[in-house]
């Protein structure tokens, strides 16, 4: 890889993330990516240090992303907005929003969570009933709040933790995940610019307007019709329709139906209870007709997957997350050997 010489940036133009005007979006460079979350595994962690300048880079992926500024600077993009961040500052990407990243100033060194949805979306607690623990993800990116200066070294020592959490993989490490990515989110809640209620819809943001469809896919056990949830986002059918299969390249049926039959593959090797209680569970009329739709993804019925997974832990088997997959890495960046499980190789469909 051709390394670009350093750019330099004044450390006096970082006090406060630098928002500026997009530049050229390169649709044709976003990759899809896949990181097998679920119920057993909602948050994936990765630390990654970027020693020199790269070209910017661009990927979309199922997961919720959280990301933690440890050192140097970076760029941010999306498709109407972008940003800068450095240490101490976080950035959010939504559900299957394409989005960019280019190191400015190097070393560069971050942390990024990935997450997965549901385990937002059904979060709640008693003393703040009115927080959606969500919206930071699926407001617009203009809208998502950034850390003030004076809780920048709070932020820091988290990510820092948050390293040593991903490199010496402790004891109960997915817990620590869990914990620490919590703990993020409530400093940035206790600053008192958290996004509490979602904001009006913007009519010039199609990502924004899908998002109810989302968050009510990821709330919901039950077959959700294309119809309904158009209904739900202020949409007619076919606006929805078409809008839907132009962002996320596939039909909000396939999309809402792999959600469910993912869902029921966790559930098998999680729990002991009876594919027709699972399937059930999930929507599904009996167990005949999840075992039709599981094969469709799983190329083998429910119970054989049951078996080989829990015969063979270590198997990889499954749809993944809607779409085919490469690592989540760039050339030249320095992982710290916390490489996704999907790294080196592509997923596919």
């Amino acid at each position: 890889m051709n390394h670009q010489p350093p750019i330099r940036i004044s450390r006096t133009n970082h006090r406060s993330p630098a928002r500026t005007s997009p530049g050229t979006w390169l649709d044709d460079a976003i990759i899809k990516r896949s990181f097998h979350l679920s119920e057993s595994t909602p948050i994936r962690g990765f630390h990654f240090r970027l020693p020199h300048p790269i070209s910017p880079h661009y990927d979309m992926h199922y997961g919720l992303e959280l990301g933690i500024m440890l050192s140097g600077y970076m760029r941010r993009q999306y498709r109407r907005f972008t940003m800068e961040v450095g240490p101490g500052q976080v950035w959010f990407c939504g559900m299957w929003e394409p989005h960019g990243f280019q190191s400015l100033k190097t070393p560069c060194e971050c942390i990024v969570l990935i997450v997965w949805p549901p385990l937002l979306s059904n979060l709640r607690f008693d003393e703040p009933p009115q927080v959606s623990w969500l919206a930071p993800f699926t407001v617009s990116p203009r809208q998502r709040p950034q850390v003030i200066p004076a809780k920048r070294m709070k932020i820091l020592q988290v990510g820092r933790e948050l390293k040593q959490v991903i490199l010496k993989k402790p004891t109960a490490h997915s817990l620590w995940l869990r914990h620490l990515f919590l703990e993020i989110l409530l400093i940035l809640y206790e600053q008192g610019n958290f996004p509490q209620t979602r904001p009006p819809l913007s009519k010039t943001d199609d990502f924004t307007r899908l998002n109810p469809a989302l968050e009510n896919t990821f709330k919901s056990r039950t077959l959700l019709t294309t119809a309904q949830v158009a209904r739900i986002s202020g949409m007619t059918r076919e606006t929805f329709s078409n809008l839907f299969t132009r962002w996320m390249g596939i039909r909000f049926s396939e999309f809402a139906l792999r959600y469910r039959i993912d869902a029921v593959a966790a559930q098998l090797v999680g729990t002991d209870e009876p594919i027709k209680s699972i399937a059930m569970n999930w929507g599904f009329t009996d167990s005949s007709h999840l075992h039709r739709c599981f094969q469709k993804y799983y190329q083998c019925t429910p119970g054989e997957y049951r078996r080989r997974m829990l015969g063979h832990p270590k198997t990889q088997f499954g749809a993944g997350d809607i779409s085919g997959a490469q690592t989540l890495i760039p050339n030249g960046v320095d992982t710290g050997g916390s490489a996704p499980p999907s790294a080196g190789k592509e997923l596919s469909m």
